[in-house]
């Protein structure tokens, strides 16, 4: 996910933190989702419990 994200390993480490690691896991979502042409917004969405279950699909499986 980092790779595709283009973010260090390091901003794993904020990951180890609780109720950091939310945002953090959001930052890196976001970062995937501009690296596939979207929003960075979308990263918010996997934090919402129905959606982060359809959100990645959505940034694989379209244009």
């Amino acid at each position: 996910m980092c790779r595709i994200g283009k973010t260090s390993i390091l901003v794993l480490l904020g990951l180890l933190i609780p109720l950091v690691n939310l945002f953090v896991f959001a930052y890196i979502w976001g970062e995937i989702a501009f690296a596939t042409n979207r929003s960075r917004w979308y990263g918010i969405l996997i934090i919402v419990p129905v959606i982060n279950v359809i959100l990645p699909g959505y940034l694989a499986f379209t244009d």
